[in-house]
């Protein structure tokens, strides 16, 4: 599976003035809805802390499922203190592109390929029942919720594509996995390739600019 990187170049003006408000440096990556439409309504990454120079990489693998929680600015998706999954969800199963997840009950799903209804390109996601779509990426060693349906999908089937579309921004006292419907403040997007490392900038005036 494909690799990204992102280097994040901050000018030291902004290292300890960030840092003592609590903000953070966010990442959104997009996900192309049925529709053609890019979606970008999870922050998928955040810094613990900001520095100079700061790396935000992933992995182009995913895993689906099909889940209760409904799209909320501002919400965050919350596990289950004794299971790693979504609380009301059906379970998260990995997904290549082709590949159709489909949900009759919550206790009865299954991941095929499905070259009649999918490209080559996008997930599949069947349902039999109302449910909302979460999609997670790799992040290291685990995943990490990178979109979720805006609206509760009615029984029916769907489409969602994976494109290598990031969007940098500064934002405070948000966490990881948190819905959002907007940027906040001056963002930057990168569009990088799989196995070479991009380079981003933000200067001493607060603008973005693309180093490599």
């Amino acid at each position: 599976m494909a690799t990204y990187s992102v280097i994040i170049r901050l000018d030291n003006f902004w290292v300890d003035n960030f840092n003592n408000t609590n903000m953070k440096l966010c990442m959104a990556k997009a996900t192309k809805d049925g529709t053609g439409k890019e979606v970008y309504n999870v922050i998928a990454k955040t810094s613990d802390t900001v520095q100079p120079t700061m790396t935000f990489t992933w992995t182009d693998e995913y895993k689906i499922e099909a889940t209760t929680t409904t799209f909320s600015k501002g919400g965050k998706f919350r596990h289950a203190r004794r299971a790693a999954k979504i609380e009301g969800t059906a379970g998260a199963k990995d997904i290549g592109t082709g590949q159709t997840y489909n949900i009759q009950t919550w206790t009865k799903t299954q991941v095929y390929t499905d070259s009649q209804n999918v490209n080559e390109n996008s997930f599949g996601f069947a349902n039999s029942i109302p449910c909302s779509i979460m999609l997670s990426m790799k992040d290291g060693s685990k995943f990490v919720p990178v979109y979720i349906s805006p609206e509760t999908e009615a029984p029916g089937m769907s489409t969602l594509t994976p494109i290598p579309k990031v969007v940098f921004w500064f934002q405070k006292l948000v966490e990881s996995s948190t819905m959002i419907v907007n940027f906040v403040g001056a963002n930057w997007t990168v569009t990088p390739i799989a196995g070479h490392t991009s380079t981003i900038s933000y200067n001493k005036q607060g603008v973005w600019s693309q180093v490599a």
